[in-house]
């Protein structure tokens, strides 16, 4: 039953015409202290870690289960990053990279996935179709493109839960690399002055402590979670994911196109469901 809903949304969304929109953009306006500083150090692999699931081919990142910290208490922080709250998590795997052009066009050429809403990129018109761009991430992407892209895979959409987790570490890092905001962020991560996407497997430096790139800058990233602003104020403990039969969902990670004022990790974005953007994609997630 699972497959046949997919297929009735993508015949829906194959004839369903979208007007070309920005990602929402919250708006933050001062720039955070940081917590005192730490080295990112990316784990050793276990023998877990050797092989990757999913029939993409992707590269994923072993996650083992345990608590970490979720969220802020910055009284400074938006109402929707607060409060600050102790989640456990089982045991996941993330893809290492978020998804690219390529890895996205052999869905569609399996017949399973329906190709990006439009080819273009911030300043690319071929940017989907071009060999130049097959490894930078897709885009104009919807929340249910995502999905099926996921399960055409063998996997799932991470929850805003793993999603942090992966970022930030058991640490608690305000961003991926650790508790310092260098002044001009020159390696870290891809952001607006760059003017597009960059590769998935670019700004090594700014990878997170498992090793997950491009979780901050590049593109938003979207969940399985439906969004509400106070949902971590009753989230549950263990393993949670939020369900409000809405249709916005979580999107996280900033993008190059967000004009940072804030750069913390914990900064959570929602979005309409159908709708789709040059700075919003996705990656995969899967657990047994």
């Amino acid at each position: 039953m699972r497959k046949i809903f997919f297929i009735v949304i993508l015949l829906f969304l194959c004839n369903f015409k979208l007007p070309n929109i920005s990602a929402q953009k919250t708006t933050l306006t001062h720039t955070p202290s940081a917590a005192g500083s730490a080295e990112t150090e990316t784990p050793e692999p276990t023998a877990e870690a050797a092989k990757f699931p999913g029939k993409d081919g992707a590269e994923m990142v072993f996650i083992p289960a345990g608590s970490f910290i979720m969220g802020t208490d910055d009284v400074n922080a938006l109402t929707s990053s607060r409060p600050a709250h102790e989640v456990t998590l089982r045991d996941y795997w993330i893809d290492r990279y978020e998804v690219s052009n390529a890895q996205y066009a052999a869905c569609v050429k399996a017949k399973y996935c329906s190709e990006p809403k439009e080819i273009s990129s911030g300043t690319r018109n071929d940017y989907y179709k071009s060999e130049d761009y097959a490894n930078y991430p897709v885009i104009h992407i919807n929340h249910y493109q995502a999905a099926a892209y996921c399960e055409w895979a063998g996997k799932r959409l991470p929850t805003e839960a793993e999603w942090e987790k992966a970022a930030r570490g058991e640490q608690g890092f305000l961003y991926p690399w650790g508790n310092d905001l260098p002044d001009e962020i020159p390696a870290q991560i891809n952001r607006f002055q760059s003017g597009d996407t960059a590769p998935v497997d670019s700004f090594p430096e700014g990878a997170s402590p498992y090793g997950v790139f491009n979780m901050e800058g590049n593109v938003w990233e979207w969940t399985a979670d439906q969004f509400d602003e106070f949902w971590y104020s009753s989230s549950p403990s263990d393993n949670p994911k939020a369900s409000f039969g809405i249709n916005d969902f979580v999107i996280r990670g900033f993008s190059w196109a967000y004009p940072f004022s804030r750069y913390e990790i914990t900064i959570r974005n929602a979005f309409y469901s159908l709708n789709h953007t040059y700075d919003l994609g996705f990656r995969c997630a899967y657990s047994e």
